[in-house]
């Protein structure tokens, strides 16, 4: 699936979010999006699921102009997506959360739960998991959609450093191949390690595109993303 934003314009309660942000994603290619907290990174991928509807520009969805697609209708096309804060149904089991997504049957679902590393949690409550087996979880409940395009939203955000390699590999195993995937992280080794390619906003306006290693040695990313530090120590 291929992705794109094109002169795209967000206003959200009188405020400029996203400012002519032009942005195209492949088919199948791993994109990384990173930048200070309040650049507008979350707010571009509820752009491009149709959360927030552009204000100006245009979203298309393999060359098909989406931008008054509702969220559902983008959905049904192949596009999931995680969130920073994870959600789930407390109130069911860790297999019926994966199983609530529509047509997702319970063969499905306990393979999905296999995928993730929470096969063995299947009749748990999911009110009793802890916060990176919650964030497996909300892969799974995303790839039981069976995406073509794949928004991650922090994936490893709170996670410890053992617990964000895991989540490296398991990204890398079981939700990257195959897919067109956008992945906003704060922790620049999980780009490194996941995405060919990055994107830096700042303000709301894209500043930077280009190969992540590049990026990392670039001094004006550097100032606005690291603050002058090691970007290995971000």
């Amino acid at each position: 699936m291929r992705l794109a934003l094109e002169g795209a314009r967000l206003r959200c309660g009188g405020h400029v979010v996203l400012d002519s942000i032009d942005l195209e994603i492949g088919d199948g290619e791993v994109l990384g999006l990173v930048g200070p907290n309040g650049s507008g990174k979350s707010s571009l991928i509820n752009a491009l699921s149709g959360i927030y509807p552009l204000s100006a520009g245009r979203l298309l969805i393999d060359g098909v102009d989406a931008t008054s697609w509702p969220p559902h209708r983008i959905a049904a096309h192949g596009v999931a997506r995680t969130v920073q804060n994870t959600r789930v149904f407390e109130r069911l089991t860790v297999l019926d959360n994966v199983r609530a997504v529509r047509g997702c049957g319970r063969a499905g679902a306990e393979a999905l739960l296999e995928d993730v590393g929470l096969g063995d949690l299947g009749h748990a409550m999911a009110a009793t998991l802890g916060f990176a087996q919650r964030r497996r979880l909300d892969l799974a409940r995303a790839l039981a959609q069976e995406p073509r395009a794949l928004l991650l939203d922090e994936p490893s955000a709170a996670l410890t450093a053992a617990e964000t390699d895991a989540m490296i590999d398991l990204l890398a195993r079981v939700a990257l191949p195959g897919r067109t995937v956008i992945v906003i992280e704060h922790k620049i080794h999980l780009i490194a390690a996941l995405c060919p390619r990055m994107a830096v906003l700042d303000m709301g306006r894209k500043v930077a595109e280009g190969p992540v290693a590049a990026l990392c040695e670039d001094e004006s990313v550097r100032a606005i993303y690291f603050g002058g530090r090691d970007p290995e120590h971000a």
